[in-house]
Order: C-alpha cells, then sequence, then structure tokens
C-alpha cells in the first residue's frame, strides 16, 4: 500500500509574525484574536486571561499560501 501526500496550501501565522497584522494604510487590525462575551462569567473570563498571559492560549490565523506570497510581495 502506498500514500500519495499532497503539501497543504494553508499556512499558520502566529501573533509574532509581521503578516499576522493587517492595514489599508489608516486602519490596523489582527488577522485572528480571541473575543469573550460580556456575558461570559468573570471567574471564566479571568481564568482565560491568566491562560492567555501564560502563552497557554495563543491567536493564530490561517491563509493560504499564495495569500501569503501576495501580501509578502505587496509590503516590498
Amino acid at each position: 500500500m502506498s500514500l500519495i501526500l499532497h503539501p497543504s496550501n494553508i499556512v499558520e501565522v502566529t501573533a509574532g509574525n509581521p503578516l499576522f497584522v493587517l492595514t489599508d494604510g489608516i486602519a490596523i487590525a489582527h488577522r485572528a484574536s480571541i473575543r469573550v462575551s460580556e456575558d461570559c462569567p468573570a471567574h471564566c473570563r479571568d481564568i482565560l486571561h491568566s491562560w492567555y498571559e501564560a502563552g497557554w492560549i495563543t491567536p493564530v490565523a490561517n491563509m493560504y499560501d499564495f495569500e501569503m506570497t501576495f501580501t509578502t510581495l505587496k509590503t516590498l
């Protein structure tokens, strides 16, 4: 039995990568974030915050490799 592996066209971008930030020349926004509802109980929000501060929860964004290539070329 043989397996044929196809490379993925999806790239993970982390918060430290310059491509994680979107800008149109006026506004700046992150490609991904974590949003906690206002209805979330305070103790749960505090736990999530401590996990985020500890680095156990990190924002990541996924984008196609061709999008990453064009975005990189556009910023040069």
